[in-house]
């Protein structure tokens, strides 16, 4: 009897449910007719447009409408021909897989961390919400609708903006735009969707003033990077910080990290500076890819640049009492696991390999792509829940995704075909997932999600 069995099978029989409701013939039907999106005359039904661009033999790269043509004819002896399939990808096809995207997001089963088992840091907040985002290039041709760097390749590339509640297994946002619109443009787009109580985690990309003064209003929190060249006033003495004199004063008396209450912009908003040292490792490749980027434009990297490269900051209005300094730092360090889902994204499930082809097409595998990613993290949020309440072991998202990228038949079988054959393909990678899917310790490492979460420091 493995550990967690009747909490997983009561998952699998919601999650079952919930994918049979969604993916029947009259509910898809249903969703083209609200889309717009019309099969006219056509045997091919919405299920078999959704079944040939969600469950595809090859990656978005090497599919060919040929390709799609034969796995028709296979699947359901339905003989239609490339120009005819072509056509069918237009704007109501995506609106229609956006909707089926939409539809799963809103319908998300979570099971939350108990906070009971990660110690007190945790305690005060209602969600840790974790935003980051990706940018890979696409073809030229997109450019139009998807512009690009200018410096880039192809001029053309998409913007995927993800936000994830770890402590609740939530998917929060899941944002496309073109790869021009920036991180600081979402988090003031989106800063009133922050609630009460939630702790926000986002690196730098994301730094506001403004915005952190709405958190802070909001009676939320947050972890982030500043953004260089910042000033800092001193909230004692009045007098801006002089991060040269701090350098010195950190090497000088050999401190690992120091905190300094200040305030920052014209709001002169009341925060936590907290100062890190970095290892010397670290500082020579920081130094030289800096000096790298300088060279390129002609310039020198200044001294205060250099003491700067030399200190890690951090931001937080978190209270003192509740994450000490030290603390915050690894908690800041929850960020990466969104870094590692994007990899997961793109070696295991070629979000990235795009090939030339019209614009429609191109939405309609990338949004199915991203559909079936939340498809298998909806399965694996629940399954780490569960494992990590009955065996104080965290399952490896990244050793997930791999498995469940394997295993991708048999997933279309049992959402396509109905029957037993989901909660079998569930209660299959309950199992492996036990046995052979949980995070390894690795000597002098702890940076896994629980090791993050269940670090209780007060310093």
């Amino acid at each position: 009897m493995f550990p967690g069995r009747e909490c997983a099978g009561h998952f699998a029989r919601e999650f079952e449910k919930k994918i049979s409701d969604a993916y029947s013939e009259r509910e898809l039907a249903e969703l083209a007719e609200q889309t717009e999106f019309k099969i006219r005359k056509s045997k091919l039904t919405p299920s078999m447009f959704v079944d040939t661009i969600l469950f595809k033999e090859m990656d978005n790269a090497s599919v060919s409408l040929e390709d799609h043509c034969i796995a028709l004819k296979q699947r359901y002896n339905l003989s239609i021909k490339k120009q005819s399939l072509a056509e069918r990808f237009d704007a109501t096809a995506v609106k229609f897989i956006q909707a089926l995207l939409n539809r799963h997001l809103s319908t998300q089963i979570t099971s939350a961390i108990e906070k009971e088992k990660l110690g007190n840091v945790f305690q005060h907040f209602s969600a840790v919400n974790i935003k980051d985002s990706t940018r890979f290039q696409v073809n030229e041709c997109l450019k139009e609708h998807y512009p690009g760097s200018t410096g880039a390749a192809s001029g053309a590339g998409v913007h995927i903006q993800y936000e994830f509640d770890m402590l609740n297994g939530k998917v929060n946002d899941l944002t496309v735009t073109d790869a021009l619109r920036q991180d600081t443009t979402d988090a003031q787009q989106t800063v009133n969707e922050i609630e009460k109580g939630c702790l926000i985690i986002r690196d730098l990309g994301y730094f506001s003033t403004s915005v952190l003064e709405h958190v802070h209003k909001q009676e939320a929190y947050y972890i982030t990077r500043p953004k260089p060249r910042m000033n800092f006033i001193d909230s004692q003495s009045g007098e801006e910080i002089d991060l040269n004199a701090v350098y010195r004063k950190m090497e000088r008396k050999s401190l690992s990290h120091m905190e300094v209450p200040v305030v920052i912009g014209d709001q002169q908003l009341p925060t936590r500076l907290i100062i890190e040292m970095l290892p010397k490792k670290e500082v020579e490749k920081r130094l030289a890819k800096a000096s790298k980027e300088a060279k390129k434009k002609g310039r020198a990297l200044s001294t205060e640049y250099k003491s700067g490269a030399r200190l890690n900051l951090f931001l937080t209005n978190v209270p003192i009492e509740w994450i000490g300094s030290t603390q915050i730092r690894k908690i800041y360090q929850l960020r990466w696991q969104i870094e590692l889902r994007f990899k997961a994204w793109k070696s295991f499930y070629d979000l990235d390999a795009i090939k030339k082809m019209q614009r429609y097409r191109f939405e309609c595998y990338l949004y199915s792509t991203l559909l079936l990613l939340m498809i298998n993290l909806e399965i694996a949020t629940n399954y780490f829940a569960i494992l990590w309440k009955h065996t104080s072991q965290p399952l490896s998202l990244l050793k997930f995704y791999k498995t469940a990228s394997q295993n991708l038949t048999v997933l279309r079988k049992g959402i396509m075909k109905g029957g037993d054959t989901l909660q079998k393909y569930l209660a299959f990678l309950y199992e492996i997932s036990y046995e052979k899917l949980l995070t390894e310790k690795r000597k002098n490492h702890s940076g896994s999600l629980i090791e993050i979460l269940t670090q209780n420091v007060v310093d």
